[in-house]
């Protein structure tokens, strides 16, 4: 018999993306053994219009916690839990990113329309699931409600997104980093994304059968591949 004993806190923030809300969390984090937990609530769409707005935000809610945090980042919130460890790696001990933002341009075949953005939101989450039938009805009224709420703000940030380098910005960041992407991810492709990853020898778990936002298509796989520790390729560096 083996016991696996968790002897150090850890402090996890959950970041979700550009109009996505904490609620891509909510089958997954109870299964992620940590200390403490903490969500940003809100989609990113609804703290600011830029990284650099919205990273300072962020930076300003940590100087609360008496602990250095690991950073859970899908999407957009995965490049600005990078930017916030390179502006901040007194903050940060450990960002995990999946999907980020800054791999790739985001070109989805999609045209809004603003005077009905229900049917938009369902169809971008069709797109972001592998599997479509994981597209909750839920899911999709919460996306249309930053649509209609912040969509100067998603227009912003959706120009910054495409410009964004995550090359340059991973060169920054002196903390670990780790990977956890979706095998069919359509928004930020893998077949973009791992020649970078490779280039910086970032351990990346693929998820198959999986799109754009694991932590919410298949909560349990995603769990089990977070890693809070030391990896085994960080220890022997």
């Amino acid at each position: 018999m083996k016991f696996k004993e968790y002897t150090n806190q850890k402090t996890v923030l959950f970041m979700s993306g550009m109009f996505a809300g904490s609620w891509i969390w909510k089958d997954c984090h109870k299964n992620i053994p940590a200390a403490k937990q903490l969500f940003i609530e809100n989609a990113l769409c609804e703290i600011g219009k830029s990284v650099d707005e919205i990273s300072a935000n962020v930076i300003d809610s940590l100087h609360a916690i008496d602990s250095k945090v690991v950073i859970v980042g899908n999407s957009l919130g995965g490049y600005i839990g990078l930017e916030i460890a390179k502006q901040r790696p007194d903050l940060v001990e450990k960002v995990i990113i999946s999907g980020s933002a800054g791999f790739s341009q985001v070109k989805l075949p999609l045209k809004i329309d603003r005077k009905n953005v229900v049917p938009f939101a369902k169809q971008i989450l069709e797109l972001i699931c592998f599997d479509e039938t994981k597209a909750r009805e839920d899911a999709y009224t919460a996306i249309a409600r930053n649509f209609e709420n912040h969509f100067k703000n998603i227009l912003y940030l959706s120009r910054e997104n495409n410009a964004a380098d995550a090359t340059k910005l991973i060169s920054q960041v002196k903390c670990p980093i780790e990977a956890i992407w979706g095998e069919n991810d359509i928004v930020t492709p893998l077949s973009d994304a791992k020649p970078i990853l490779d280039r910086f020898a970032i351990p990346t778990v693929v998820i198959k059968n999986c799109g754009h936002s694991p932590m919410f298509e298949l909560p349990w796989e995603f769990s089990a591949s977070v890693d809070l520790w030391d990896s085994p390729a960080q220890l022997a560096s």
